[in-house]
């Protein structure tokens, strides 16, 4: 006669952690399904750019103050689509899949070579300088409608999500992990960003900013995030700085300078996308080592009395 073997106590609670944690990443990935999608409609509605892949800045379009105007209308309606979908994911789901979701717009406005070939001197790095600080802009307007979203709870908050108590850093700390984020991902881009590929230019900014993020928040575990995922912003505006100083062969699409090899809404969508990514994991290790040392405090308590 056989007997059924015991049906172990924790096994109700391993089976929602599975259930939650595939739930999660369903969530996250509608989120950036339904954001992608909204921004390649709303390109295809307006014609942004109107030669679809050959508009890869804004001075090179024939409306580049709607195009302008309808990426930040788009980007705060993203945030939102993406904070009612996932907000119970991430208390910055909805402005990440935002982001990713303007890789759209980074695909059909095309390569960085044919920036180079339609301009008429070495200027044209100054101006994607230029663009990448008003992208900037509209990144900064969406993160306040995160924030703003998050104060009505309808993103979950972070210290809840993973358990990681929050730690007060000064800004010379903040403005340290910032200046180590854009140094990581500055060589990395160096390494990886090779050619003018759009493929290539999206994943090897997306890799090197979730490295950045790994690094400069293992070394100050600071919130909130806006100071990791800035960081691939401010070191694409470096890149193109340079690359007017050392501007090679831009003339046929091949500038000297690798980091130049990508256009600002390269940056401003893979960017921020790929380092919260790292700012999320990292936050994971953090808090698994916050639990760990609490453990053993109350093991070390334990066996004292």
């Amino acid at each position: 006669m056989t007997t059924a073997s015991p049906i172990s106590a924790d096994a109700p609670t391993a089976k929602r952690s599975i259930v939650a944690y595939h739930q999660s990443r369903l969530l996250m990935a509608a989120a950036l399904i339904a954001n992608f999608s909204l921004f390649w409609w709303v390109g295809d509605a307006l014609n942004i750019p109107e030669s679809l892949y050959f508009g890869p800045t804004l001075a090179q379009q024939t409306a580049p103050i709607l195009t302008y105007l309808a990426a930040g209308v788009t980007l705060i309606i993203a945030t939102v689509v993406g904070t009612l979908i996932a907000g119970r994911v991430r208390a910055d789901a909805g402005f990440f899949s935002a982001c990713a979701g303007m890789a759209a717009w980074a695909i059909r406005f095309g390569t960085a070579g044919a920036a180079y070939r339609q301009a008429d001197s070495a200027a044209i790095f100054l101006w994607l300088a230029v663009e990448t600080i008003l992208f900037a802009g509209l990144l900064a307007g969406a993160w306040y409608v995160q924030c703003w979203l998050g104060q009505k709870r309808l993103a979950v908050d972070d210290t809840k999500r993973d358990g990681m108590a929050p730690v007060q850093f000064p800004l010379i700390a903040r403005i340290l992990a910032l200046g180590a984020h854009v140094a990581c991902t500055c060589l990395l881009l160096l390494a990886l960003l090779r050619s003018n590929d759009k493929a290539q230019a999206l994943a090897a900014i997306g890799l090197a900013s979730l490295v950045g993020s790994l690094v400069a928040h293992s070394l100050f575990s600071l919130t909130p995030s806006v100071w990791m995922w800035s960081a691939p912003i401010v070191a694409g505006f470096i890149g193109y700085v340079i690359g007017f100083v050392v501007p090679g062969h831009w003339m046929i699409g091949q500038p000297a300078w690798d980091m130049t090899r990508a256009i600002p809404m390269d940056y401003v969508s893979a960017g921020p996308a790929g380092a919260l990514i790292g700012y999320w994991i990292s936050r994971r290790w953090h808090a698994g080592r916050q639990q760990e040392t609490a453990r053993r405090k109350r093991d070390r308590s334990s066996a004292a009395r």
